[in-house]
């Protein structure tokens, strides 16, 4: 925002826009990081710029590594309670 506007609400919306234009397609929270928008009035401009299509939703479909960390994490589970169970069978 350059200056000083007396309708804060388009002004927000008009840099959502300009945004997205110059970097291209991205995330609600990229957009709040950016301009520094309240989270609120950000999803509030976003759900409106999107019923009136200016903005278009691209859902995100889950990719095939989706999940790889909880995998590596209850495999690391898995090891450590190998390792407890034949401790355990030591005793």
């Amino acid at each position: 925002m350059l200056e000083s506007s007396k309708v804060p609400a388009l002004t927000r919306a008009i840099d959502i826009l300009n945004l997205i234009a110059r970097i291209g397609p991205c995330s609600a929270a990229t957009i709040i990081d950016t301009l520094g928008i309240p989270k609120s009035t950000a999803y509030l401009l976003l759900n409106e710029l999107r019923r009136q299509r200016f903005l278009s939703e691209k859902r995100r479909k889950p990719s095939p590594n989706a999940g790889g960390d909880i995998r590596r994490k209850a495999r690391r589970a898995l090891k450590i309670n190998q390792v407890l169970t034949d401790s355990e069978r030591r005793l």
